[in-house]
């Protein structure tokens, strides 16, 4: 008998995208040194922490799925400028009220002060943003990543950070993971790493257990939602 894979799409898509928020507002406000500097006694970094509004700031989101929209709507509430670039969207398509959509990621990228991804990892997106990519970004930039490791080309980042091209990366995914102890990012202060834990909450939990059980439930009364099926196999 055939049976179809379902999949809690509904799960993890807020979670995932606050924390991809919460990098970015990381990554801005320099918390991460501005903590470690606390602790160290250093009180005096304020004079020259520094930091970043979202207010104003232009965010390209790259990939507009679930994650991705969710994602947009919270830098927009912000008072971020919001593009979108989606391969698969259609140029037509009607976007939420003040969020543009890009035709050419290499050029959007160099209007961006915040990049943040949103995309599975396929042969399509490996390495994505590799050296190439990155040299077009705009000077100063942060670059945050809760897709997946892959999609970035981490042996690129160096010398992005190193230049000032990118001022800060921030991921939740890597290529290799957990990383080993002498990973070129893991000893980076301008780098803010988490351990694929961004779908990781409590309320997520709760509803990949119940989405879980309503497929199984909707799967044997016949009304399971094709949104719903991963795959079927034949």
């Amino acid at each position: 008998m055939t049976r179809p894979v379902a999949v809690s799409a509904d799960a993890n898509y807020v979670s995932v995208a606050e924390h991809a928020f919460a990098l970015m507002l990381a990554g801005c406000r320099n918390l991460i040194v501005a903590d470690q500097a606390v602790r160290a006694g250093n009180w005096a970094l304020r004079e020259t922490l520094g930091g970043r509004d979202i207010q104003g700031s232009q965010v390209l989101v790259v990939g507009f799925g679930r994650i991705g929209q969710a994602f947009a709507a919270r830098v927009a509430a912000f008072g971020g400028e919001v593009t979108v670039f989606d391969p698969y969207l259609s140029t037509t398509l009607a976007l939420p009220a003040g969020l543009k959509l890009a035709k050419c990621l290499e050029t959007a990228v160099g209007e961006a002060d915040i990049v943040s991804l949103h995309l599975p990892h396929s042969p399509q997106t490996a390495n994505m943003v590799d050296a190439t990519l990155l040299a077009r970004f705009r000077t100063g930039a942060i670059l945050v990543n809760t897709g997946r490791g892959g999609i970035v080309d981490e042996q690129a980042l160096p010398a992005a950070l190193d230049s000032g091209r990118l001022a800060l990366y921030a991921t939740d995914v890597l290529a290799s993971e957990p990383p080993v102890a002498d990973d070129l990012l893991v000893q980076r202060s301008d780098v803010i790493i988490t351990p694929h834990s961004a779908a990781m909450t409590e309320q997520g939990a709760i509803r990949m257990a119940t989405g879980s059980a309503q497929n199984a439930l909707d799967f044997l009364d016949g009304t399971l939602s094709d949104r719903m099926v991963a795959f079927a196999p034949s």
